[in-house]
């Protein structure tokens, strides 16, 4: 879990190995336009690019856990989770507020689906929303206890979600079932 970050000059012709400087094993990143950009790994680490990962600043996340989900509504509002954390930014990550995050497992993934409404997936299946910005949490009922590992939110409002067993959920009414 954690790797590499590559990037691209060239459409992908060739690829170099520029990660974010300060996050060891990065596990997740954001890009809201073609050269700003957030990762998020291990030990609470935050980076942010704005010349397309060219090079990389480090933010200070304020916590120690490990951090496996980024994602961002605009250039400014964030949300960053993990085990057992999450923390939030409204000035695109010059600081980043911790949290309360009320759901049993952690989560590895995690989307905006509207202003103030997100959607996290995770560790046995875990599905949980947030209508107030991830302040709050509750939990939905999953179709599966396999790992959550992705989830998408589509251009028409429906979400999908990959597992770890290859095995694609959707959900069309807000997650309120699964298929």
């Amino acid at each position: 879990y954690g790797g590499v970050s590559l990037r691209s000059d060239d459409a992908g012709l060739t690829w170099s190995n520029s990660g974010p400087s300060g996050v060891d094993d990065p596990y997740d990143m954001c890009f809201t336009g073609a050269a700003t950009g957030t990762a998020v790994g291990s030990r609470g680490a935050i980076a942010r690019t704005t010349d397309g990962g060219r090079t990389w600043v480090q933010q200070d996340s304020g916590g120690v856990c490990d951090l496996s989900t980024v994602a961002f509504r605009d250039s400014t509002h964030g949300v960053a989770a993990g085990s057992y954390c999450i923390l939030h930014t409204a000035d695109g990550g010059a600081t980043w507020l911790a949290g309360e995050l009320q759901v049993y497992e952690f989560p590895w993934d995690i989307a905006f689906t509207g202003v103030d409404s997100l959607v996290a997936v995770g560790r046995n299946g875990l599905i949980s929303h947030s209508y107030d910005g991830g302040a709050t949490w509750t939990a939905a009922i999953s179709t599966t206890t396999e790992g959550l590992r992705s989830i998408t939110v589509r251009d028409d409002g429906s979400w999908v979600v990959t597992t770890n067993a290859n095995v694609v959920l959707s959900t069309s009414d807000r997650g309120v079932t699964w298929s």
